[in-house]
């Protein structure tokens, strides 16, 4: 998941593009938001874990420029840098 990330153009995805991960034996789609929420929060701990970032400022949250309902991610550019 970090690696498409890093891979994505301003080190952003929308949230939702994180889905394909989460949606294997067909959950719903509480199941896949759950899975998707524990996911980032574990990467978020780690990585705080390991830097001196706290745990809301290694992946910024947002609101979509050209739809407000969808959210942003977008990994700190200093864990980049």
């Amino acid at each position: 998941m970090l690696t498409r990330f890093l891979k994505s153009s301003r080190n952003s995805l929308e949230l939702t593009a994180l889905n394909t991960y989460f949606e294997y034996e067909n959950p719903t789609t509480y199941t896949v938001k759950k899975r998707r929420e524990n996911s980032l929060e574990s990467i978020r701990q780690k990585i705080e874990t390991l830097s001196a970032f706290n745990f809301d400022e290694v992946l910024i949250e947002s609101k979509s420029p050209i739809d407000k309902r969808v959210k942003v991610l977008t990994m700190n550019p200093k864990l980049i840098g």
